[in-house]
């Protein structure tokens, strides 16, 4: 409903009380107050109970709880996903060339790929380059065009692309600063799909000059967001089914590739000396 893919995070709920009273002013609960001895509500109620049960038999007090040593500051080790993304030349990065591929492969592949392929090859790929031939070849299956640009900086530059099932010969040649108005641009620095008709730009010419030329009535294009920032952007255009209709399923493709990178960067970091 927000147009956002929706990143759950865990924590304690005693981690997230103590943030929030440190970070927002917020007070912690009564229950999370240490009190020496349990305090006097608690030892009235023993002496309480001690007087009803004097002709009883005599059941153990359950001790009063200890301050709990979690009520100190708790060490917290997180898993650094993309705690180095930065350092991690995402554009630049060395991959394998891929070998040259026919026509007729491609679309051979095409025909075959199911969201579950999909997602198992995903889960596979040993690099960007792979990652990105994977999503536009998936893709390509249901739109007339598909295009993925990779964002590094403050420019837009193309990575693969698909027109009628075949792909864009000098896409990858493709780059325009983002300080340019564009659709790219809106994307970009709005982390968010953008949905509609391109505006007469220079820079929006260029682009579909890129994919092979043609202005489309709609585009929808949704960015692949890490550590709050887009680091690359689907575009499709055409298709059966309308545009606005397809915006969920687009937004979980860009999540599951967005995870794939995850996976890339994590076997960076443990293959390093």
């Amino acid at each position: 409903m927000t147009g956002f893919i929706v990143m759950p995070l865990i924590a304690t709920e005693l981690s997230i009380i103590l943030a929030l009273e440190k970070h927002y002013g917020i007070k912690r609960e009564t229950r999370y107050i240490t009190v020496a001895n349990g305090g006097r509500r608690q030892a009235r109620a023993a002496r309480s109970a001690g007087a009803d049960t004097a002709n009883k038999a005599k059941v153990p007090e359950p001790q009063a709880a200890k301050p709990a040593a979690v009520l100190q500051k708790e060490e917290v080790i997180e898993l650094p996903l993309l705690s180095e993304l930065d350092n991690y030349d995402f554009a630049l990065s060395p991959s394998p060339t891929p070998p040259a591929v026919s026509t007729s492969i491609v679309n051979e592949t095409i025909e075959k790929y199911t969201i579950d392929t999909f997602s198992m090859e995903l889960a596979e790929a040993e690099d960007r380059d792979a990652i990105a031939n994977l999503i536009v070849t998936f893709v390509g299956q249901e739109f007339d065009r598909v295009a993925l640009f990779m964002v590094k900086g403050n420019t837009a530059s193309g990575w693969n692309a698909l027109s009628q099932g075949k792909p864009v010969a000098g896409f990858e040649d493709f780059q325009i600063p983002l300080k340019m108005q564009s659709v790219l641009q809106i994307v970009a620095e709005g982390k968010s799909f953008y949905l509609g008709p391109l505006a007469d730009t220079p820079a929006n010419s260029t682009m579909l000059t890129a994919m092979g030329g043609g202005k489309p009535a709609t585009a929808l294009l949704v960015p692949l967001v890490m550590m709050g920032r887009a680091v690359s952007i689907l575009y499709v255009e055409g298709g059966k089914a309308p545009l606005g209709d397809r915006v969920v399923n687009m937004q979980k493709v860009i999540g599951k590739a967005a995870m794939a990178f995850e996976i890339l960067i994590l076997k960076s970091k443990i293959l390093m000396t």
